[in-house]
């Protein structure tokens, strides 16, 4: 007769796809990590570089922490979905695999819900880089012209906000509101993070939790990347009714500004907002810049982020209408 395992105190979902160069280092920090009574499983997209084969191998020598399941979308709503379905634990954890987390980090999630009572908890998003591309990215993110002054982004920050990077959530709340949305590929965890507060749950973020993220490696990546964020925003709203924030709307306004340009050269005053984000982006650039290179790089990467999701917020507004009329509220 089979000996039932003892019920872990937090269950972690980690989504995968081709994590061969990062995965080694995040199981053996999750074996490793306290506490002791813990769960993770991952939902594997059909990897073709050996991660999938890597573990396997560690849910043999692991079997009480390590599982492994099959996700045939590849996308991360689904992975999650798949996953929570399996999980034991009363508090969900959800991480990624390009992540750093601190030895605490699960201990400090733990210890945030039982302080706070809050149904979602997580820490500020710090940023790190190997490359100068992902080091720049990194403080474009962190800069207030980067990130429009975002609480999630100011690592001193202490106290319930309407979002958390990652983090951890009750699993009673998949019950009150439902699974992740699946049509929403991106800000597909801000739209729950919507539901979960209209129906009663609080978010907390705590800077004692914390984990460090590796943007994208090159400016293509980038661009792709809140591009995605932008298309997807539109949905989110629509579907929630949400308030749309100024620093939502202030990148569509400018790429289309910047696409009408050509339509206006007969008005020198046309130019001004030109020149005004210049004088910003040559600002924050001389600032944060460490070296002639990053200084050079800076508002690249500041224009990349902003006309990328700006015209991903603009494409994605048709899609939205024409998808999607808005809940109802329950």
């Amino acid at each position: 007769m089979p000996v039932e395992r003892s019920k872990p105190l937090i269950s972690i979902i980690c989504p995968v796809y081709n994590e061969i160069g990062f995965i080694d280092r995040l199981v053996k920090f999750i074996v490793s990590a306290h506490p002791d009574a813990k769960e993770c499983i991952f939902a594997d997209g059909g990897s073709t570089d050996g991660t999938l084969q890597v573990l396997q191998k560690y849910a043999m020598q692991y079997p009480d922490i390590i599982r492994v399941i099959h996700n045939p979308q590849k996308f991360v709503p689904h992975a999650l979905n798949l996953a929570v379905r399996k999980c034991r634990a009363d508090k969900i954890c959800t991480i990624n695999a390009h992540s750093l987390y601190a030895e605490d980090y699960f201990e400090q999630l733990l210890k945030t819900f039982t302080e706070t009572g809050a149904g979602i908890v997580g820490g500020q998003t710090r940023s790190a880089g190997v490359t100068i591309i992902q080091r720049v990215t990194a403080k474009v993110l962190a800069s207030a012209l980067g990130s429009g002054n975002r609480k999630t982004r100011n690592e001193e920050f202490r106290g319930f906000t309407d979002y958390v990077r990652f983090g951890a959530l009750k699993k009673e709340i998949f019950t009150a509101v439902g699974n992740f949305d699946e049509e929403l590929i991106r800000n597909y965890d801000e739209e729950f993070f919507f539901r979960a507060k209209r129906n009663g749950f609080t978010i907390y973020s705590n800077p004692d939790i914390r984990l460090w993220h590796y943007p994208q490696k090159t400016i293509s990546g980038v661009f792709r990347q809140y591009y995605q964020y932008g298309f997807f925003k539109p949905l989110v709203s629509f579907k929630e009714k949400s308030e749309i924030k100024l620093r939502h709307v202030i990148p569509a306004l400018f790429a289309t500004y910047l696409l009408t340009i050509p339509l206006c050269l007969l008005s020198k005053w046309y130019f001004l907002p030109l020149a005004v984000y210049f004088g910003l982006l040559l600002c924050f650039s001389v600032k944060l810049g460490k070296g002639f290179k990053e200084t050079l790089l800076l508002p690249v990467i500041f224009a990349t982020i902003h006309m990328a999701y700006g015209l991903g917020y603009m494409a994605g507004l048709p899609t939205a209408a024409a998808k999607k009329t808005p809940r109802e509220k329950q």
